[in-house]
């Protein structure tokens, strides 16, 4: 017990100065790396990598993957790259993304896309669109691919424009809103998973309207969305 207690007291107190040392390291690595000098940068990469380092072991994977600095080797840089993507790291976890792209292991790569993206980064959202423009890893949508191609083009992704652009825009979703008497009423959509709330965007289609409340007679309609906003009034009977 007293042993752990001790290994758990030197590992507090050695742990800040570890992540000193690497952020350290990083910074030497930064400065070879902005001039150029790779492979001045690779071993203090290195350095910094091993110590958990998550910025140091996405840019040693992007090396390893082209050959900058270091030897070419793709096991490596998927090695520091799944490091880096496991501690959140955006551009590593986009980057992984890619490499499996390529290898068509559209699940993992899927995966590692759809994280980066969620955190705003624009090369993943256009490698995402296009991944459910061409219905690689996900079934084709191609309102999907046109929602993450104009993300990433907000953006300025100069190929995510240029493929948003080839594509129609989807089409417009109208708002449904029920006022049902009495107020305490229950409204349900019984033809889609979605609960009901004020306001809900819904696809132009029809939507079967079920409004329910003790007391008094239910009543099921069905409405149709068009590409505008509808606003419906049901009263319910009392029973």
């Amino acid at each position: 017990m007293l042993s752990k207690v001790l290994f758990l007291l030197v590992l507090a107190w050695v742990s800040p100065l570890l992540a000193v040392e690497a952020e350290n390291a990083f910074a030497q690595a930064k400065i070879h790396y902005d001039n150029k000098e790779f492979t001045q940068a690779a071993p203090w990469l290195e350095k910094a990598a091993v110590q958990g380092q998550a910025d140091a072991q996405s840019l040693l994977g992007s090396m390893y993957l082209i050959g900058r600095g270091v030897s070419r080797d793709t096991d490596k840089a998927i090695h520091w790259l799944k490091k880096a993507a496991a501690q959140g790291h955006a551009d590593a976890q986009s980057l992984l993304g890619a490499i499996y792209l390529v290898e068509k292991n559209f699940a993992q790569a899927y995966r590692w896309i759809q994280k980066s993206a969620e955190q705003g980064l624009a090369d993943a959202q256009y490698l995402l669109g296009a991944m459910y423009y061409e219905g690689k890893g996900v079934a084709q949508n191609t309102a999907r691919a046109y929602h993450f191609f104009s993300l990433a083009g907000a953006q300025g992704h100069k190929a995510a424009i240029a493929a948003r652009d080839k594509l129609s825009p989807p089409p417009l979703d109208g708002r449904l809103t029920v006022n049902a008497k009495p107020v305490n009423s229950r409204i349900r959509i019984m033809n889609i998973k979605p609960k009901y709330r004020p306001g809900i965007a819904l696809k132009p289609g029809n939507y079967d309207i079920y409004v329910t409340c003790p007391g008094y007679v239910s009543k099921r309609m069905w409405v149709k969305i068009k590409k505008a906003d509808l606003f419906i009034e049901i009263i319910l009977d009392k029973k």
